[in-house]
């Protein structure tokens, strides 16, 4: 009875163990911050990816970020930003069960654009409408009509 007892004991820890043995040891991490290089201010939502990889991540409200589970290795990690240029960072080296700090300060870049005029245009058939309608559109079209008498639950008023 006391050998079944520990028996189940051994053999729940074993399995509680094993899969945590079985991971450990096979990825790394890489983790940061993004600033503005002028003012040192977080930058928020800045796209970091590794070329190479599927592998990638964006800033969170402070700034910082991290990217999981990295097979051991050397990576390029390029980091962009709307407002700022693009840059990217050579001969990463990322070890097993170890976090490679990486900060960086982005600096700004005016974004210059051509005018796009976009002239609106209401189409002929609305295919979402489910009732009729009718538009005048100028005033010589319409024509006003005399009001009828209405009646209602057997009582008829004149207007």
């Amino acid at each position: 009875m006391i050998f079944r007892k520990l028996l189940a004991v051994v053999f729940s820890l074993i399995l509680i163990v094993l899969p945590s043995i079985v991971n450990a040891g096979t990825a790394g991490k890489i983790a940061g911050s993004v600033t503005d290089a002028s003012t040192g201010e977080p930058v928020i939502g800045v796209n970091l990816l590794l070329e190479g990889t599927r592998l990638g991540t964006a800033t969170d409200l402070d700034g910082f970020y991290y990217i999981l589970n990295i097979p051991p290795g050397v990576y390029t990690l390029t980091v962009s930003a709307v407002g700022y240029a693009n840059q990217t960072i050579i001969e990463i080296r990322v070890r097993v069960d170890q976090t490679t700090k990486i900060d960086i300060e982005l600096e700004e870049q005016i974004l210059e654009g051509e005018v796009v005029v976009v002239r609106a245009k209401r189409p002929i058939v609305e295919i979402d409408r489910t009732f009729a309608t009718s538009t005048v559109d100028d005033q010589a079209g319409v024509q006003v009509r005399p009001e009828r008498a209405r009646c209602g639950s057997g009582i008829c008023r004149e207007p």
